[in-house]
């Protein structure tokens, strides 16, 4: 692997995770708001 390549794929991997990440705490916020009608969760991460 040449060096921009390796850059390249480390950043791909970074992006997987960040995305992984939101992910997870979309779904944790829905789950603590569920039962919160007040509180657009679908909103808040669109911001």
């Amino acid at each position: 692997l040449t060096n921009s390549q390796s850059n390249e794929r480390l950043q791909q991997e970074q992006e997987k995770q960040k995305q992984l990440l939101i992910e997870l705490l979309q779904q944790d916020a829905r789950n603590q708001l569920q039962n919160d009608n007040q509180v657009n969760i679908d909103h808040l991460f669109s911001l």
